[in-house]
């Protein structure tokens, strides 16, 4: 309970000093670069791992990366690296 308490005064503190929300809180941070590479930072784990579709997990959704020739080059406990054609990026909650 104290760390859903935590976790939702990081959120309110964020927003209200416009912070982006990975600065205070472990929610991910995607960075996309040139269309052929996506970086995602605290990530959960991946879920679904296939040519056309890269599914991964985070603390508060499930990111689906759609696309073509998608590879993972590099992942770590906290980092993955993806890279080829993309066409999407969905986030489920």
């Amino acid at each position: 309970m104290k760390s859903r308490r935590r976790e939702s005064l990081a959120e309110r503190a964020s927003e209200y000093f416009d912070l982006p929300g990975g600065v205070v809180s472990n929610m991910p941070r995607i960075e996309i670069s040139g269309g052929r590479q996506v970086l995602i930072e605290r990530h959960r784990g991946v879920l679904e791992y296939s040519r056309e579709l890269i599914s991964v997990n985070t603390l508060k959704s499930v990111v689906h990366i759609r696309g073509e020739g998608l590879e993972i080059r590099a992942m770590t406990a906290d980092e993955l690296l993806i890279s080829g054609s993309f066409f999407g990026i969905d986030f489920e909650t």
